[in-house]
């Protein structure tokens, strides 16, 4: 009897270890349920989307330095945003309705649920847009504006990848926003770090891009212009420092 018990108790054994293997990363919450990979700063957005001062910017915003890796289709880096610009392009009038490239950043400390997003939306000249939107349109040159929680730039490519001209150039919006409100805290303190943040990702995807002269964007967050100008208003020279 001991031996048939010994017996049994081995093939317990043996399935479990089976099981562990077929599942490797499950949690207690049940099979299959996957453990999140958790990922320093430097590997979110394909490692490759932002700059070592916008990884910076990211662990103070998110008060942490290590996240939850997104699923790949959350996950764009730049050649993937890049590849979702041209594409976007090259669909002529339905290039804002085009998928977008995206990329979400999720906090894995415990007790909070903080998230942000960065997300490029691709538009170019003549295509259709509602009568309130016309403004926005006809927008030339690089545009920077603070959001609520976050950071919107625009910017003309003329890039030999996506087939753009100067007549009709690849406008791109860049926007980084929060997924939280911090009504409290120092609004100036975060659009500077927001700033940060969508700028290093939009010079990235401007020179993955090839885009002339980077797009217009300038070297450095702190001289990007502090808004719109007027629709249909010539661009001025952008300051490159």
């Amino acid at each position: 009897m001991k031996r048939g018990r010994a017996a049994v108790g081995v093939a317990l054994l043996a399935l479990c270890a089976a099981a562990c293997a077929a599942y490797p990363g499950t949690s207690e919450e049940g099979p299959g349920q996957a453990l999140p990979r958790i990922v320093p700063v430097a590997e979110v957005c394909g490692g490759t989307l932002f700059s070592p001062a916008a990884g910076q910017a990211l662990e103070r915003l998110l008060a942490s330095t290590v996240f939850e890796a997104a699923r790949p289709e959350r996950d764009s880096g730049a050649v993937e945003v890049a590849k979702a610009m041209e594409v976007a392009y090259r669909a002529g009038g339905k290039a804002r309705n085009m998928p977008n490239g995206e990329c979400e950043v999720k906090s894995s400390r415990e007790g909070e649920d903080l998230e942000a997003h960065m997300v490029f939306i691709a538009s170019r000249k003549h295509e259709s847009v509602p009568d309130d939107m016309q403004g926005a349109a006809l927008r030339t040159g690089v545009v920077g504006q603070p959001r609520t929680a976050g950071y919107e730039i625009e910017f003309d490519c003329v890039s030999p990848r996506a087939g753009s001209t100067r007549d009709v150039p690849l406008r791109i919006t860049a926007r980084f926003e929060e997924d939280r409100s911090r009504e409290t805290e120092d609004r100036q303190s975060l659009t500077q770090e927001y700033r940060v943040i969508a700028h290093a990702a939009a010079l990235t995807v401007a020179r993955e891009l090839r885009c002339a002269d980077g797009g217009g964007l300038p070297s450095r967050p702190t001289a990007l212009p502090k808004s719109a100008p007027p629709a249909g208003a010539q661009p001025s020279e952008s300051p490159r420092r």
